[in-house]
């Protein structure tokens, strides 16, 4: 009866979940924004960097136990069960105080039923239940007991539990799940076996250990007796199968932890002796405990104390990236991180108590972890290069992690208090005032790294240290932000500018977004600056709070350990605890994809017959942003591509400008393709007299060698067309561009319509000489008067006859000659 019900209740529950979630499903259809076009993002939402899922992240204490099934997953913590339901992604908690000493609380082992219903045994031997429609639904969870039913250890197969008893020589017994009453369980392995017996049910047979060995029994056979499977050289603390493969855990000597094994079941049972078949996975720290499996996944308690940790164990692939911490050692986890920094689409991280820095991909989810000599505090890093750092030493790596150099140079000069990276160099600074350097020498093949430095009498104490896309260091001293750029940093007798005085002196980290605006994180709080028009002082202009509860046991006052934020979108990556990642779109930031194009740019680059432009020089280590010209035209923003700062100056052409930026086009001389890319005003210089346009003081006339397009810039491309003219035809040069890819003609012509069209060609498909072919002409022999035309006929006529007879009369004489020859 108590099964028909569960049953019932299950299936009410179901059928009820399942039209809720299509209803949920069909509202949230048509709640949903509509998706926004390449040239609008999306706003996103919060999400989880590390762990990336919230089943994940769960700060356990002292775990024992692990049960799955196909809706929850419970784990046993101390007197605790977290309970982490899959339709709902959430964790609820039960807490066991069933006994008066809290010691007997603590859960030793748990697991689901076919039933869905949750057993478990605390460390008094009592064996309780959480009913399965108490699991599903949002109430407090309550437990029942099994009334005078002790056992040392237990596993349910089918309808069935199996267990050990308490006292005297160790046994198995069975008894039915709808009646569970100790006393009336059935004796089922009667030998004598040790206290420390676990259990496993796989293809008919109950699995289970006495000390070294490994033995089965089948659940079916009316008279069966063990069979040996395998023997070990430690004792076995823990097992469990999935499909063909068995994992072991051994005893060891700290709280019985031991070593993980895994080994294909059917090779273990043919060897007989473990010793003889080799492990397909081995994990030999001494770190594991408990493990359970559910389909073709093995879950482990594993860790030290203080650090314990479930992880996933997948058949025929071995440990997965997934497992349920807080904070952890594993490549892809943090511990106690105090620092983060974004170069690109890679999210550095000092991974304090791991001693290591942390890669996470951005694009790809792809995580890497260098180990460093010492705990890392500080980071920072260029494209090719990260730089890792605490208040007494530091380390440069290349990308592939690779310890390029141990930075030493500062140990006397006082503690390292910031790092920051602008491009390819380094700057530091201690808090004795000393300013460091790091760069590449270019005087030799071997491109030493080499760092120089000044000290700056200054009656104050550096603290932190950042640095923006253009060059700018901003230092922080007090409740003072002092910025300089790259050559002033370098001297000792320069302080930098003062922009401002009201940053507060507990900030603990400095970072200017793409736009120039300053924030200084405090506790869960962001405070930004703003730039005046000459960006010669900043003012406070807002706050933004990063509290959230995002995972279970996170709260509103859970500390922000590290802050990075984008160039290229609207992201800030934060550390939480120091131990969890999430990426949030809040301080809503300025950013490179997100530049507003305005009308009259989009008008005068895309629609007008004539566009206005200029041929400028970029100034050195301007910062480009490219764009994708035809993914641009008629969009709300410039789409796009990407940004590099570019140290030479270059030729441009100027098609563009808003209120902020100019519009670029380049020749690329490598590719032989044009790029387009915005840049900061104050990086471009125009040539006001415009000497690059010469414009003739007469117009002259040239003709096309070959059909061509006319351009409405000096700028080859089909987007930026005016018109197309055929070969051979004539247009009026007025003038001439020199300082670009192509020499160029400015041109106009007279289109079929009337209109008068001005553009630009290449020299090269024009000439002076007109090619076309002499048109077809009559050419007139003798007069124009019929009668004397008339006269002239026959005059030819006579005189042609004359000739032929003439011709005769020489052919016949010329005859007759010869024959008299020929006589004599």
């Amino acid at each position: 009866m108590k099964q028909m019900k569960k049953q019932f209740h299950k299936t009410v529950f179901t059928i009820f979940l399942s039209g809720a979630l299509s209803f949920c499903a069909a509202a949230v259809s048509l709640l949903s924004p509509v998706l926004a076009t390449a040239n609008e993002p999306q706003t996103a939402a919060d999400e989880l960097i590390t762990p990336n899922s919230y089943e994940q992240y769960l700060p356990l204490s002292d775990p024992k136990d692990i049960a799955v099934c196909d809706d929850f997953t419970a784990i046993a913590d101390k007197n605790n069960i977290f309970l982490y339901d899959r339709l709902k992604a959430k964790y609820r908690t039960y807490t066991h105080t069933e006994n008066q000493s809290t010691d007997r609380n603590y859960i030793t082992q748990l697991q689901f039923s076919n039933d869905g219903d949750l057993y478990f045994l605390d460390a008094s031997s009592l064996l309780h239940y959480i009913p399965a429609d108490n699991l599903a639904v949002d109430t407090d969870l309550q437990s029942q007991t099994i009334a005078n039913f002790t056992c040392s250890t237990f596993l349910i197969a089918n309808d069935e539990l199996f267990f050990t008893n308490v006292t005297g020589a160790t046994q198995i017994a069975r008894s039915s799940l709808n009646d569970l009453q100790y006393n009336q369980a059935q004796p089922f392995v009667t030998g004598n076996l040790t206290s420390n017996v676990a259990l496993d049910y796989h293809n008919g047979y109950l699995y289970y250990s006495n000390s070294m060995i490994l033995l089965k029994i089948s659940t079916t056979a009316e008279e069966a007796s063990s069979e040996n499977v395998a023997y070990f050289d430690k004792y076995i603390n823990s097992f469990s199968i999935a499909n063909d493969e068995i994992a072991i855990t051994t005893v060891g000597n700290n709280d019985n932890l031991g070593d993980f094994y895994s080994y294909k079941l059917s090779d273990l049972d043919l060897m007989e002796i473990a010793n003889n078949c080799t492990p397909r996975a081995k994990d030999e720290r001494g770190d594991y405990g408990a493990l359970t499996s559910y389909e073709n996944q093995i879950y482990a308690v594993c860790g030290a104390a203080g650090a314990k940790k479930i992880r996933q164990y997948a058949v025929d692939e071995g440990f997965t990236d997934f497992e349920i911490s807080s904070a952890s050692d594993s490549e892809h986890r943090l511990n106690g991180a105090t620092d983060t920094h974004l170069q690109r689409e890679l999210l550095y991280t000092a991974d304090t108590n791991n001693s290591r820095v942390s890669v996470y991909d951005t694009q790809t989810g792809a995580y890497k972890a260098y180990a460093t000599p010492a705990a890392p505090t500080m980071i920072a890093a260029n494209d090719e290069t990260f730089f890792a750092a605490n208040p007494t030493a530091a380390w440069l790596y290349n990308k592939e992690g690779e310890l390029l150099q141990t930075v030493t140079a500062f140990n006397q000069t006082g503690k390292l208090v910031g790092v920051t990276a602008v491009f390819d160099t380094y700057y530091l600074v201690t808090d004795q005032n000393y300013f460091y350097t790091l760069k590449q020498s270019t005087e030799n093949e071997t491109q030493e790294w080499q760092i120089s430095g000044v000290q700056k009498t200054n009656s104050k104490t550096p603290r932190l240290l950042t640095s923006d896309l253009y060059g700018n260091l901003y230092l922080a001293e007090g409740n003072n932000i002092r910025r300089f750029n790259e050559y002033t940093f370098s001297l000792a007798d320069d302080y930098g500018e003062e922009i401002c005085s009201s940053v507060s002196g507990a900030a603990q980290k400095l970072l200017v977004d793409y736009d120039e605006n300053l924030y200084a994180l405090e506790g869960n709080t962001v405070n930004r600056y703003t730039p005046n028009a000459t960006k010669s002082a900043y003012s406070a202009d807002g706050q933004y709070d990063l509290g959230k509860s995002l995972v279970y046991t996170q709260t509103l006052d859970t500390p922000v350990t590290a802050l990075a934020i984008s160039v290229k979108e609207n992201a800030a990556y934060i550390v939480y605890g120091g131990n969890l990642a999430v990426k949030t779109p809040d301080l809503n930031l300025p950013n490179a994809q997100n530049i507003a194009l305005t009308q009259e740019v989009n008008e005068n680059i895309f629609h007008s017959t004539n566009g206005e432009f200029a041929v400028v020089q970029t100034k050195a280590n301007a910062l480009l942003v490219e764009f994708d010209l035809a993914q641009t035209k008629d969009a709300s923003i410039f789409s796009y591509t990407d940004y590099d700062r570019e140290p030479q100056v270059k030729t441009a052409l100027k098609i563009g400008e808003t209120e902020t930026y100019a519009v670029l086009a380049i020749f690329n001389t490598q590719t032989h393709e044009y790029q387009n890319f915005l840049t900061l005003k104050r990086y471009v210089y125009e040539d006001p007299d415009q000497s690059y346009l010469v414009n003739y003081g007469e117009s002259k006339t040239g003709y096309l060698t070959n059909a061509v397009t006319l351009y409405k810039f000096p700028y080859l491309t089909e987007l930026l067309t005016v018109d197309g003219l055929q070969k051979n035809q004539p247009v009026t040069l007025l003038g001439e561009v020199n300082e670009l890819d192509y020499d160029y003609y400015k041109v106009s012509y007279t289109s079929e319509d009337g209109t008068q069209k001005i553009g630009f060609i290449p020299k090269g498909y024009l000439t002076d000489f007109n090619g076309a072919p002499k048109p077809t002409q009559t050419e007139t022999f003798g007069e124009l008067s019929p009668n004397e035309d008339a006269l002239w006929r026959l005059t030819f006529l006579l005189l042609g006859t004359a000739a032929v007879c003439l011709l005769s009369d020489l052919l016949i004489f010329r005859a007759i000659s010869k024959k008299k020859d020929d006589e004599e």
